[in-house]
């Protein structure tokens, strides 16, 4: 049997017609927003809650009693999740794991990619266009500075 762990990671690369149906699996109805993000969210949530237990009755009755203080319009228009599912990795882009490697203005800088980002100098960054701000001052394409693409000609 996978662990959870391993269950959540292939609901990252499932299509939106498979998370649909791992969410009826899990859920055992239907879902009522057919975006990838949500269903994602939702069926990772679920399997964690099936393999770790809920909230205790404790933490649920004073969830309730928040919940029934709170002011807010809960319609259809309001409720909305958020966040983005990072896709699949693009075709040449580095492995988690791999040290960058770029020589400027007499500094070696290695940057370290990451599952979901890149590390130089302790500090994290999202893009490579973000450390190459960082290192530079100044915006460039973070693949081209770390040669990871050429410019077209």
């Amino acid at each position: 049997m996978k662990n959870v762990e391993e269950q959540i990671q292939e609901l990252r690369e499932m299509s939106r017609e498979q998370l649909i149906e791992r969410f009826e699996e899990v859920w055992g109805k239907p879902p009522r927003v057919r975006s990838r993000e949500y269903l994602w969210k939702r069926t990772a949530y679920k399997l964690q809650e099936n393999a770790y237990g809920g909230l205790s009755r404790r933490a649920q009755a004073e969830l309730e009693r928040l919940i029934a203080n709170l002011d807010l319009p809960w319609n259809e228009n309001t409720r909305r999740v958020t966040g983005k599912l990072k896709g699949p990795h693009r075709p040449g882009d580095p492995q988690p794991g791999t040290v960058l490697e770029r020589h400027f203005k007499g500094e070696c800088i290695r940057v370290t990619v990451l599952e979901d980002g890149y590390e130089w100098n302790g500090q994290r960054y999202r893009s490579l266009t973000a450390v190459a701000l960082a290192v530079t001052g100044s915006k460039w394409n973070g693949r081209m500075f770390f040669g990871l693409t050429e410019r077209a000609r």
